[in-house]
C-alpha cells in the first residue's frame, strides 16, 4: 500500500517503480484466469452464457490494459482503518482491482478532496470511506517515467529524471498519438466529460487547451457500460463525430480504438452529407466548383445570403405551406375525378387528423394506409364474384393510392423545393427586408439558372448544386421527415453527436448537425472563433447554439490554458488574441517564436531548408511541419526541398500532407494552413508569412493564430518579402526574435555620414 510506504522521495520512487511490475503480473494473472473461464462451456444455469460472455469481455479488458498500462492509483481508508485500493486503467478488470476511467469511484480520484468522506459499494454494501492516497502515474509498457503521488499533509513529483528536473510538468504522456489527459485531468475538465449524460455540452477553448481530447473521451464517457454497476452506455454505432477536414478526421479516426470508439461513424462533414444525400435522394447531385458557380451573376450574393440563419425559417415556412395546400389540391384532383365523396372525406381526414406529424411522414402514412385498403380489397375480389361495384371501389383505390405515390415522389424532390424557396422573390424579400430587392433579384437569377441547369426542360430540375447547398437540402428532408432518411424511407437518428470546430460551419449546417440526435442533449459541440480559417461560413455564435440546445449561454464550458506550447510560443499565440502578456519567469531563447528575411526567395528557401535539417538531426523522433500558404505551393516547394537535400546528400523524410495522405509520424510534412486544423507537430516553420496570407485585420488574426499555435516546442517563420504587419509588431514588442541576415548590398543610408 502507498500509505505504508515511508514518505520520502527516495522510498517513493523505489516503491512505485516496484508496484507497477506488481501490478502487471497481477494482470497477467487475472488475464490467464478469465482465459480459462472464457474457455469453459457454459453452464446450465440461466445465467451461464451471460457469464461466460461477461468472462470474454473481461479477457479482452485484460489484453487492452496490459497494451496501456496503468494510469493511476487510489487508496480509500473506512472508519475501521481497512485501506481498499484501485487502479486506473483503460478498463475495469474486477479481479485485477482495475476501474476504468469513467467508473463511480473514479469521480473520487478526480474530483475528491482529501478530508472528505465518500460512499463507496463494496461487497454489495455501502461504505464510507475517505481518501488515503492518490497517484498520477506516466509510463510506458509499465515502464514508470513519472507521477505524482498525494497525501493528506504531503505530495511527491516523481521522476526517473533528474530529482532537479522532476518538476517538470507530467502530462505529456501519450496514448497512441492521442495526448492522454486521463491521469492529469484537473477537477473541472472531469466535470465536462463526465457531466450529466441527459445534458449537452458545449466547450469554446484555446488553441492546445485540450477541447478535442475532452470532446472525445466525453464520447467515451458516454460509451461505457459497467454491468456489474449498473451502468448502460451508448452504443458506440449511435455515435456521429463530425470533423470538418480529412486531414483532422484521420488524425482522430486513427486513435478511436484507443478510447473504445472504433465502431463510431467518423465523417468530416461533406463526406458525412453526400452519404445522407445519397441515401435519402432518389434525384442525381452533380456538386459544381466554385470556378464554375462564379460564372453565373449573383453568385457572392447568393453565397452569403444561404448562410444566413434567415433560410431556416424559409424552410420552415415552406414546408408548412406545402403541408396545408395539400388536402385542398387532393380534394379538388380526387373529386375531378368522381371519386365518391365518402371516400374522399375519409383519406382527406386521415391526412388531416395526422398533422402533430412532420409533412412527409404524414404523406407515408397515407400512403401506407391506402396500399393496405387496396390490398384487402384486391385479396378480397380475388376469391369472391366479380361485380362492377367492387371493381369500381377497387379502381378508385389504385387510383388513390398511385396518385400519393406520384405526389410523394415530387414532394420528396428537394432539388424542386431549392426552386420554390430561392426563387421566389417575394418570399426572400419578407424573409430579408435589410437586402436590396436589386440584390435579391440576384439571388433569384442565380438559383434559377442552377438549378435548371442540365434540366429537360424549364420546369424542371438539373443535378446541379453548390456546396453551400449541401446543407440546405439536408435541412429540407429534416423537415419533411423529422429526421434523416434511408433509401426506404425508414427515418433514424444517432444517439450522440460530437462536431470538432465548431466555428468553421455555418448556421444551416449546425442546424442539421443538431437536428440529427433524438434529443437535444445528445450533442457535444467544441470550437474555438479565434481559429477560423473557413471564412465563407459565418459562425452564429455560443449564446445561439446554447439557447438552441435547451441551456443558458453561462453554461457554455471555457478551457482558457494551453497545455500544447512552450511557455514563449503560448504568449506571442495570447498577443495575436490581443490578450495581455505578462512577462515569463524564465523565457528562454531556445523556445522563442523568431523570423528570418532573407536577401532573394531562393536564399530564404536554402535557409528554411538549412533550419529544417538541423532539427531533424537534432530530433528525429519529432514530427515537424513546413506551412505554406496555398495548396499549389505545396508540391513546388517539397520538389526544391528533395533536389536540395539530394545535392548536399541530406536524408530528409519530407511527405506532403494533404487530406488522406497526412502521416502522424516522426518525420516532416509539408503542408498549407488549410489543412492544418486542429493537428499539432513539435515544430511549425512558416514559410512567407506574407501581408496577404496574414492581414492586420480579423481573418489574418484568425489565420495566424491557428498557424502559430500548431507547435509544441518551435516556431519559425522564414520570408524573402516584406512580412505581416504583425510579425514586425511582434518583434517590437520583444516576443518574436529577429535572426535575419542582413543584405550583402549596402544602401545610401549605410553610408550617409555627416563628418
Amino acid at each position: 500500500m502507498f500509505t505504508n510506504v515511508p514518505k520520502s522521495y527516495a522510498d517513493q520512487l523505489v516503491f512505485i517503480q516496484e508496484w507497477l511490475v506488481q501490478k502487471k503480473e497481477q494482470l497477467e494473472d487475472a488475464r490467464d484466469w478469465y482465459q480459462e473461464k472464457a474457455v469453459q462451456p457454459a453452464s446450465n444455469t440461466i445465467k451461464g452464457p451471460a457469464i461466460r460472455r461477461r468472462n470474454e469481455q473481461l479477457l479482452d479488458h485484460s489484453h487492452t490494459v496490459l497494451q496501456d498500462g496503468i494510469f493511476g492509483c487510489i487508496e480509500l481508508q473506512d472508519d475501521d482503518n481497512l485501506v481498499f485500493q484501485y487502479s486506473l486503467g483503460d478498463k475495469d478488470i474486477p479481479k485485477a482491482g482495475v476501474i476504468a476511467a469513467w467508473h463511480p469511484v473514479a469521480k473520487i480520484f478526480y474530483e475528491g478532496d482529501f478530508g472528505e468522506y465518500f460512499e463507496v459499494k463494496k461487497a454489495g454494501e455501502r461504505v464510507e470511506v475517505a481518501m488515503a492516497s492518490r497517484v498520477k502515474i506516466i509510463q510506458r509498457n509499465f515502464d514508470f517515467e513519472r507521477a505524482k503521488a498525494s497525501y493528506e499533509d504531503e505530495e511527491f513529483d516523481l521522476s526517473i529524471a533528474p530529482q532537479e528536473d522532476a518538476s517538470v510538468p507530467v502530462m505529456e504522456g501519450q496514448k497512441g498519438g492521442l495526448v492522454d489527459v486521463r491521469a492529469l485531468l484537473t477537477p473541472e475538465q472531469y466535470r465536462q466529460i463526465a457531466s450529466a449524460s441527459q445534458k449537452p455540452l458545449i466547450i469554446q477553448g484555446k488553441a492546445g487547451s485540450g477541447k478535442t481530447t475532452v470532446g472525445l473521451y466525453r464520447l467515451s464517457f458516454l460509451a461505457y457500460n459497467n454491468p456489474d454497476e449498473g451502468i448502460v452506455g451508448i452504443d458506440p454505432e449511435k455515435l456521429l463525430i463530425i470533423t470538418y477536414n480529412i486531414a483532422l478526421n484521420n488524425y482522430v479516426k486513427s486513435h478511436l480504438a484507443d478510447i473504445g470508439l472504433e465502431k463510431a461513424s467518423l465523417f468530416p462533414f461533406y463526406a458525412w452529407a453526400d452519404k445522407v444525400l445519397s441515401g435519402a435522394y432518389n434525384g442525381v447531385i452533380q456538386k459544381l466548383g466554385s470556378s464554375d458557380l462564379k460564372q453565373i451573376n449573383g453568385y457572392q450574393d447568393s453565397l452569403l445570403l444561404k448562410d444566413q440563419l434567415e433560410v431556416l425559417n424559409l424552410i420552415d415556412e415552406h414546408v408548412k405551406v406545402q403541408a396545408a395546400r395539400l388536402a385542398p389540391f387532393l380534394r379538388q384532383r380526387w373529386q375531378e375525378k368522381n371519386i365518391p365523396e365518402h371516400l374522399v372525406q375519409e383519406w382527406i381526414q386521415f391526412y388531416e387528423d395526422s398533422s402533430d406529424k412532420p409533412f412527409l411522414r404524414r404523406i407515408v402514412d397515407l400512403r401506407t394506409a391506402l396500399k393496405d385498403k387496396r390490398n384487402t380489397l384486391q385479396a378480397a375480389y380475388e376469391v369472391s364474384a366479380r361485380n362492377l361495384e367492387k371493381e369500381r371501389e377497387l379502381g378508385f383505390y389504385n387510383y388513390l393510392y398511385n396518385h400519393v405515390v406520384g405526389v410523394y415522389k415530387k414532394m420528396s424532390n428537394y432539388k424542386r423545393d431549392m426552386r420554390f424557396i430561392f426563387c421566389d422573390l417575394e418570399r426572400l424579400k419578407r424573409h430579408f427586408p435589410r437586402w436590396e430587392e436589386g440584390r435579391l433579384k440576384r439571388v433569384v437569377h442565380f438559383n434559377d439558372q442552377l438549378i435548371r441547369r442540365l434540366a429537360g426542360s424549364k420546369m424542371n430540375v438539373g443535378p446541379c448544386v453548390g456546396y453551400d447547398d449541401i446543407p440546405i437540402l439536408i435541412r429540407i428532408i429534416q423537415v419533411k421527415h423529422g429526421g434523416l432518411t434511408d433509401k426506404s424511407d425508414n427515418v433514424y437518428h444517432y444517439d450522440h453527436v460530437f462536431v470538432d470546430e465548431a466555428q468553421d460551419f455555418g448556421a444551416v449546417a449546425l442546424k442539421v448537425l443538431m437536428s440529427t440526435v433524438h434529443s437535444r442533449t445528445g450533442v457535444t459541440m467544441v470550437g474555438d472563433k479565434n481559429q477560423k480559417i473557413f471564412h465563407n461560413a459565418t459562425f452564429v455564435d455560443w449564446g445561439y447554439i446554447a439557447k438552441e440546445l435547451g441551456i443558458p449561454s453561462s453554461e457554455v464550458n471555457n478551457l482558457t490554458v494551453s497545455h500544447r506550447s512552450e511557455p514563449e510560443i503560448t504568449q506571442f499565440c495570447d498577443w495575436i488574441l490581443g490578450e495581455p502578456v505578462s512577462p515569463l519567469s524564465q523565457p528562454s531563447d531556445v523556445n522563442m517564436p523568431y523570423f528570418i528575411r532573407s536577401s532573394s526567395v531562393e536564399r530564404s528557401y536554402e535557409i528554411l531548408f538549412e533550419e529544417v535539417l538541423r532539427r531533424w538531426v537534432e530530433e528525429p523522433d519529432k514530427h515537424h511541419a513546413i506551412i505554406v500558404n496555398w495548396p499549389r505551393e505545396v508540391d513546388y516547394l517539397l520538389d526544391k526541398a528533395q533536389k536540395y537535400y539530394q545535392k548536399n546528400n541530406a536524408e530528409v523524410p519530407l511527405r506532403k500532407g494533404y487530406q488522406d495522405s497526412f502521416v502522424f509520424t516522426p518525420g516532416v510534412t509539408v503542408t498549407n494552413r488549410q489543412q492544418i486544423k486542429g493537428l499539432e507537430f513539435d515544430s511549425v516553420f512558416i514559410f512567407e508569412p506574407s501581408p496577404d496570407s496574414f492581414p492586420k485585420d480579423e481573418i489574418g488574426r484568425c489565420n495566424l493564430y491557428t498557424v502559430a499555435s500548431r507547435p509544441r516546442e518551435r516556431l519559425g517563420f522564414f520570408a524573402s518579402k516584406v512580412p505581416s504587419l504583425f510579425i514586425e509588431e511582434a518583434i517590437q514588442d520583444g516576443l518574436i526574435l529577429d535572426l535575419s541576415v542582413p543584405p550583402e548590398d549596402l544602401d545610401e543610408d549605410d553610408l550617409d555620414m555627416d563628418f
